[in-house]
């Protein structure tokens, strides 16, 4: 392995490379952008991450084309095909992502503007969890406050001092970004080993940009009176009519318009304000004008994060909370029913003045319950006007796509354009001072539009949400801060990061070497000490210090020329980047035997919980999809089953169920007892595994009521155990709630084969074959009367998501531990999870 690129902190900026910024001291710490791409595609734990060719997939015989992963998109053909290279060229599609972020909370204002780099050729959910490492920190863009500048420029208006220090941040921004994207300014077609020993040519294209929409802005070179997909303005911001493409052709034409007819020698501000008048930015060079195949207006993606959870919480959100009022929705949200895992607001959320995407997607599962039926004016286009809103929402976010959910979106955008006057009608969409604001010409909301283009041309939206950048400063910058004296701390973090991925990538070095030399015949031998002594001399890392060299070794103090770099002499040899001697070459020594019981090392925790869920899967005869305690924590009487869980008719229940329990149970009989059973979303053709979710129960204590969770499980006579659990539908299914979980515990004078598990539910009534017409969600009720059923538990099939069906005013002083007491009707919630809404709308 060579290791995670070198990184360069001496980049000094200096005036003759940019003049705007000759009274400040510029540094940029960056990384060689093709070097961090050959090492991410040659990494070996991705391999099976990678994709190398561009893909097109099809549903089973319908020729019903599917797009989730960045290569399944139309960008990723048309890239190969105009390139004209080699057929045997891999498109190695290099997307940014950056963000300004914190590193102190209280005191000191340290910020830094970070950049980050991966491939769309890495799996969308490798990519999307850090703890797999395939996103990589390449620069420190530097953040400037221009005081110096300030003092040296004369000063014309109080608009000028206050416009200067953003103009020449977003042109410093640019510049720096040209010198990141040099390596890419040219196709490159070279070799490089991908993670499984095989040589391939790949060469690099910037294929998306992950930013929030002020940072996009700035990267556009345009103003916030434009889109930068389409050519629409402010004013047509709020209206669903197409307008003609955007292309970064109309943008450089634009710039160079400016160019012509300012005057001579105009500082930025002059430049500035010229381009305004043509509602451009402040920038003269964008960095992405040269870069073969890029139009910025198709690189630049459409964020989850801020274009839908955060345009969620800031607009409609707010508006219908100002329809219901704080009181109302507060009671509302705290009787929304509570699953495990799930956010709750057991105090409602009026209160809460700050919010994380994390609670932005929580208010979403529960939005259009908490609305529906609503004590308000013009009730019902409410209710119409927020279902086409998540409906919008979630038919965006699905983690692969095909014609019909495509055709899907579109019509639930359209519905949402339809019924959106509502919220000018009841007077919510209003400003600060209360005024009504009679149009919706808001940038996000018409961004929206654009997510289908995006969708077709790039993949699926999940691959470009900036949360992974969120998650990324804390667990890179957020991390390595603390660990400095606070000065100099660009260069402290940067060696810090420098050496964690060094250990990270040694670990990883040593995971292999355990895999290969398992296959090897172990012999016992001292030679190999000697051996790997030595190997362990010739591979040790180069002091850290020789890493963050000041200067260049060619002397080139300014190194960088607008248009390339000046070139470098070669790097001389590294002896740590030699290759290793071959494992079949040694000798490995036995290993020893510490303790009696030992956790075999090659095993992650992965595959040592996956043996666990098989066992208990053959222990107690549970589905694929099941899993629950390899040791039940309780065994009670029936009698204390009955007195501690508050299942008074459980014995005679038991009775009436006969075989297996007629004659083998009565109050003294001994019961096995468990706390939850956990149940997997069903893996559907052409959509990604699911997740664990847990169904629990529990006895009611002396401040707590009982907990038994919604759960659906097939109707009689359906067999779990010949059907696959994707193939069951919502009308396949029973509604109830878990109350036990039990086994019942053969005596002495019975067999001592291991019975069955079983569960105890209080069902619901029937499914109803339609959904209600305003909310699009089935209703279901609970019987006047308990009605209870006794089932093997391997036919529950997942958790049931509920919510209140509130009619009128909210019942004062429910909690999420007694609305299944107190109410008597539920909706089933269809934007619980995306799982849910999959399944609920038979996808």
């Amino acid at each position: 392995m060579d290791g995670s690129p070198q990184v360069s902190i001496g980049e000094t900026i200096g005036p003759e490379e940019f003049p705007d910024g000759k009274h400040e001291d510029l540094v940029l710490i960056l990384r060689n952008a093709e070097d961090c791409a050959d090492y991410l595609l040659g990494r070996p734990d991705l391999s099976g991450e990678i994709i190398f060719e561009p893909e097109v997939i099809f549903a089973d015989d319908d020729e019903i084309q599917i797009i989730n992963e960045m290569p399944t998109g139309r960008r990723w053909h048309q890239i190969l095909k105009d390139a004209g290279l080699d057929p045997d060229a891999t498109l190695g599609g290099v997307l940014f992502g950056s963000d300004k972020t914190h590193l102190t909370h209280y005191t000191g204002d340290v910020k830094v503007h970070a950049l980050y780099m991966s491939l769309g050729n890495i799996k969308k959910d490798t990519r999307s969890r850090t703890s797999k490492r395939a996103w990589i920190l390449i620069a420190y863009i530097p953040i400037c406050k221009w005081e110096a500048t300030l003092e040296h420029t004369e000063i014309k208006s109080k608009a000028h001092a206050q416009a200067l220090p953003g103009i020449l941040s977003r042109r410093l921004f640019h510049f720096c970004m040209e010198i990141i994207c040099e390596p890419f300014r040219k196709l490159n077609p070279h070799e490089i080993t991908d993670p499984d020993g095989n040589v391939r040519l790949v060469f690099y294209v910037l294929v998306a940009y992950l930013a929030d929409l002020e940072e996009q802005y700035m990267i556009a070179a345009l103003d916030r009176s434009n889109c930068m997909h389409c050519t629409a303005t402010t004013c047509d911001f709020g209206s669903p009519d197409e307008q003609p493409v955007r292309t970064s052709e109309s943008i450089i034409e634009a710039i160079k318009k400016v160019q012509k007819d300012r005057q001579v020698n105009a500082d930025p501000y002059q430049f500035s304000l010229g381009a305004g008048k043509l509602h451009l930015g402040d920038v003269e060079f964008p960095f992405w004008q040269d870069l073969p195949f890029v139009d910025i207006c198709q690189v630049l993606s459409v964020d989850l994060l801020h274009g839908f959870h955060k345009f969620f919480y800031d607009h409609p959100f707010k508006w219908n909370s100002n329809s219901l009022g704080d009181e109302e929705i507060d009671a509302r949200m705290k009787a929304q029913v509570p699953y495990s895992g799930s956010r709750l607001f057991p105090k409602g959320v009026s209160h809460i003045s700050q919010m994380s995407g994390k609670e932005h997607r929580a208010l979403q599962t529960v939005h259009l319950s908490v609305v529906a039926n609503s004590p308000v004016k013009y009730s019902r286009e409410l209710t119409l006007a927020t279902r086409a809103l998540l409906d919008t929402l979630y038919w965006a976010q699905l983690p692969s796509h095909t014609t019909r959910t495509l055709e899907a979106f579109k019509a639930a955008y359209n519905e949402l354009h339809k019924y959106k006057d509502v919220w000018i009608k009841n007077e919510t969409r209003a400003g600060e001072k209360g005024n009504v604001i009679p149009h919706f010409n808001i940038p996000k909301f018409h961004t929206i539009q654009h997510i289908l283009e995006q969708i077709l041309a790039k993949g699926t939206a999940d691959n470009f949400s900036t949360e992974v950048i969120e998650h990324m400063h804390m667990d890179t910058l957020k991390d390595a801060f603390p660990a400095t004296n606070k000065k100099d701390w660009e260069r402290q973090t940067i060696r810090w990061l420098v050496r964690r991925e060094k250990i990270l990538d040694f670990l990883l070095f040593q995971t292999w070497r355990k895999t290969v030399a398992s296959s090897i015949v172990p012999q016992v031998g001292n030679a190999v000490q000697d051996t790997m002594a030595k190997d362990s001399a010739e591979s040790r890392s180069p002091p850290v210090a020789s890493i963050y060299e000041e200067n260049s070794t060619s002397g080139n103090t300014h190194r960088y020329q607008r248009g390339g770099f000046a070139p470098r002499p070669p790097m001389p040899p590294n002896p740590s980047l030699s290759a290793p001697p071959k494992l079949s070459s040694l000798t490995i020594p036995q290993k020893t035997k510490k303790r009696k019981r030992q956790i075999d090392e090659e095993d992650s925790s992965e595959e040592r919980t996956s043996k666990r869920i098989l066992q208990s899967q053959v222990n107690y005869g549970l589905q694929h999809f099941q899993d629950i305690a390899l040791l039940p924590p309780d065994t009670l009487t029936v009698a204390a089953v009955q007195d501690t869980y508050g299942l008074p008719n459980f014995l005679a229940d038991c009775k009436a169920a006969g075989h297996p329990f007629s004659g083998v149970i009565n109050r003294e009989s001994r019961v096995e007892v468990w706390k939850s059973l956990r149940l997997l979303d069903p893996q559907k053709e052409f959509f990604p595994e699911g997740t664990w979710r847990r169904a629990q129960f529990h006895a009611a204590t002396d401040t707590e009521p009982a907990v038994a969770d919604p759960i659906l499980y097939a109707k009689e006579g359906l067999d779990t155990s010949l059907r696959p659990q994707s193939s069951f539908r919502l009308h396949d299914c029973q509604a109830g709630r878990l109350r036990l979980i039990f086994r019942v515990v053969p005596g002495s004078s019975e067999p001592t084969s291991a019975s069955p598990v079983f569960a105890y539910i209080h069902r619901f009534l029937p499914i109803p074959s339609n959904p209600e017409n305003a909310t699009g969600m089935f209703v279901l009720s609970k019987p006047t009367r308990i009605r209870s059923d006794l089932v093997s538990v391997s036919r529950i099939l997942r958790i049931c998501p509920l919510s209140p069906y509130i009619s009128g005013p909210a019942i004062p002083g429910v909690t999420s531990r007694t609305t299944l007491d107190r109410y008597d009707s539920f909706y089933l919630n269809k934007y619980h999870s995306i799982d849910d809404f999959i399944f609920l709308n038979d996808v």
